[in-house]
């Protein structure tokens, strides 16, 4: 390098003396080798316990996966088949190509989820040595590398490190775009703008976020020197290409495999502060470790950010996946392990400087004794939607105990029929909780089978028009059993006749949709609302004491305060494509209002329309079919959950209080709720 582009680099990256790096990758320094070691054990130790959960094949049983996880199994798992000559029909959803090719790698070579677990392992390693590689060129002393790198391990976030999920890939990529760009800006080389180009653009075909970092420190630093005059048109060239290149590999993508939906990725970012409680709790449970480091850095290298472009686009960067993920209209902790893994470059490039940190052996011991604390022994309810009201000192639930102590299941009961963990010729479709869950397990099985026949059988086929209801919620035989509908009918439940205020109550009433058409006896009028794949609802959206009908449809909730055709009279986002939705007067306000349940998590709201949910808690598991009525005739509905003719009824909602459980139904039953007998109570039923 001439000593003008050393003076440029040094400007750029704020170091006063750059080393000289000519070509190639350079060694890492030997001061860092045994963090990479240890990084090296914690990858083979993570892979290990990650294979092991695999019993049969990863879709049935292995037991951190959800409806989004089986997705990327079954289109990687399409595409792996398309290769051996199948005829591949359209996929119910498809999402960016990113990750389907690490789960369509691991597929075409038959390797049962241990490719898949290997690349996501590679993927979080990488993402820590790229750190590393970071400190390394920055100096940074390795007792202060290492005790940050303790501190994104022990991360509450590593939660999801266990889960079926593109998010480690894509923050990986994320990572390595940033730090390259150092390695470019800093050092001199156009092979690191090479490396961070394409990784930007990987990742962007992964999660739209990973380009976030690329563009903000390039974009930043390209402004700074279209200021000093020196236009830097290799990095202008690679801030357009990066995106670009993005966004054709997804045009492709699309254009090329057969889909009917496409899962929205910016859908629910809207500018409001209704996640203002849900990011208080979450942030400061999964960051309180770095916060002393954090005011430190804020009060003492404030100059050294602010001269450097390339460490003010890391704190940039930082800034935009904050606000990002702030206006993100949903309570998942997913959403912030970008800005966390940006947050730990942009703390590694900025703790070396011009003068030695005050009290840093005191911060940076605080900083460890807090990851350990947050990390080994304290455990929220449930990690993705944390609440300081009940977090609590439980080493075993810990996302570290829980990966160590987890073990395989049989999701989807396939001993029962198979007497193995794999699919079978003829085995049934099983008791899922959403239309769509039925949609993914049918292809699953049409992939393993190539048999199209399989591909009729859905969740709405499953109703063969018997209904066997109970006016008490209780086992053994029902009250009332009743041949009504068709093949292919959904039944829904309601009051719909309409009855003067103050009047005693009535029996519910049974109705059935299919395909967007409604039938509500004693009317013989069908009307159509809604549309093929839609979930009906049915409630009393207005508190005019009639139920009226709705669908949810993908995380959108269209409600119609009218028994006819015609248009939604309320609109609104709430949950997501994969949410199993129900409906209740959560409050006794006479209003009945949504809410979503998700692998075991509740999310309840008072409004209809966009907002957080009012009552958001954990009962019951992933396969369990959720159900609410008011099970004591107080006015107050609550939950419950039905799971292979076991059916559990809460008292309250988000309570403690012990659930009432009992035997009713059978195995692939549809659980029913409503009122039969007129007397205010609400007790069970089953479709069958």
């Amino acid at each position: 390098m001439d000593t003008e582009a050393e003076d440029w680099t040094s400007h750029v990256t704020g170091d006063s003396a750059p080393e000289t790096v000519r070509g190639g990758l350079p060694g890492i320094s030997p001061d860092l080798r045994p963090l990479l070691g240890a990084l090296l054990v914690f990858g083979i130790v993570h892979y290990l316990a990650l294979t092991r959960l695999v019993r049969g094949d990863v879709f049935n049983s292995y037991p951190f996966i959800t409806s989004d996880g089986r997705d990327w199994l079954v289109e990687g798992f399409a595409i792996a088949r398309w290769f051996d000559g199948v005829a591949i029909p359209e996929l119910p959803a498809l999402r960016s190509p990113g990750f389907v090719g690490v789960t369509f790698v691991d597929y075409l070579f038959g390797a049962n989820g241990h490719l898949l677990f290997g690349l996501t392992t590679l993927a979080v390693v990488g993402a820590f040595a790229a750190i590393l590689l970071l400190a390394r060129w920055r100096h940074t002393p390795r007792s202060q590398a290492a005790i940050v790198l303790v501190a994104l391990v022990l991360s509450p976030l590593g939660f999801y490190r266990m889960f079926v999920l593109s998010d480690q890939v894509a923050s990986a990529l994320m990572v390595v775009a940033a730090v390259a760009l150092y390695g470019y800006l800093g050092r001199g080389s156009r092979r690191w703008l090479a490396m961070a180009a394409v990784a930007a653009a990987l990742g962007g075909v992964t999660q739209l976020y990973s380009l976030i970092p690329f563009l903000v420190v390039g974009g930043w630093s390209l402004a700074v020197s279209i200021r000093h005059r020196e236009l830097d048109r290799p990095l202008a060239t690679g801030l357009v290409a990066a995106p670009l290149a993005s966004l054709l590999m997804v045009a492709a993508w699309l254009a090329l495999v057969d889909h009917t939906d496409v899962p929205t990725q910016l859908g629910l970012l809207r500018l409001d502060f209704n996640m203002l409680d849900f990011y208080t709790d979450a942030w400061s449970f999964t960051f309180l470790p770095l916060v002393p480091l954090l005011v430190v850095l804020f009060k003492y290298r404030k100059r050294e950010v602010l001269d450097s472009p390339v460490l003010t686009g890391y704190w940039l960067s930082v800034a935009v996946l904050m606000v990002a993920t702030f206006f993100y209209q949903f309570e998942d902790l997913r959403f912030t392990i970008p800005t966390g893994l940006m947050l730990g470059v942009a703390i590694m490039a900025t703790l070396p400087g011009e003068r030695p940190l005050p009290r840093i052996r005191g911060v940076m011991v605080g900083t460890v004794v807090l990851a350990i604390g947050i990390g080994l022994m304290l455990a929220p309810a449930r990690y993705p939607v944390p609440e300081w009201s009940d977090i609590s000192f439980r080493p075993g639930d810990t996302f570290m105990a829980q990966l160590l102590k987890a073990e395989p299941v049989d999701r989807f009961s396939l001993g029962i029929h198979c007497d193995s963990d794999r699919l079978c010729a003829g085995v049934p479709l099983p008791a899922v909780r959403t239309r769509y869950d039925g949609d993914l397990f049918a292809m699953y099985r049409f992939l393993d089978t190539a048999d199209s026949s399989t591909l009729a059988e859905s969740y709405e086929g499953m109703f063969e028009g018997r209904l066997l209801l109970r006016n008490s919620n209780d086992c053994c035989t029902p009250d009332l059993s009743l041949s009504m509908g068709e093949q292919g009918d959904r039944p829904v439940v309601g009051h719909w006749k309409e009855r003067r205020a103050g009047s005693d109550p009535s029996p519910a009433s049974i109705g059935f949709f299919q395909s967007g058409r409604w039938l509500l006896p004693p009317s013989t009028a069908a009307f159509e609302f809604g549309q093929v794949g839609d979930v009906p609802l049915m409630g009393d959206w207005d508190g005019d004491g009639v139920d009226t009908v709705g669908v949810f449809r993908d995380g959108l909730w269209l409600l119609r305060n009218a028994n006819g055709p015609g248009p939604a009279d309320h609109d609104f986002l709430f949950g997501e494509a994969a949410d199993e939705p129900v409906v209740g007067d959560w409050d006794g306000d006479g209003v009945d209002t949504v809410g979503v349940f998700r692998d075991g998590r509740w999310m309840l709201t008072d409004t209809n329309g966009v907002s957080p949910p009012e009552y958001a808690f954990d009962f019951g598991s992933v396969r369990d079919q959720p159900v609410a009525g008011d099970w004591d005739g107080d006015g107050v509905d609550t939950v419950g959950f039905f799971i292979d003719s076991f059916f559990a009824l809460r008292s309250t909602s988000g309570g403690r209080a012990p659930p009432l459980e009992f035997y009713y139904g059978a195995f692939g039953d549809i659980p029913l709720v409503g009122d039969w007998d007129g007397d205010g109570i609400d007790t069970i039923g089953v479709a069958r």
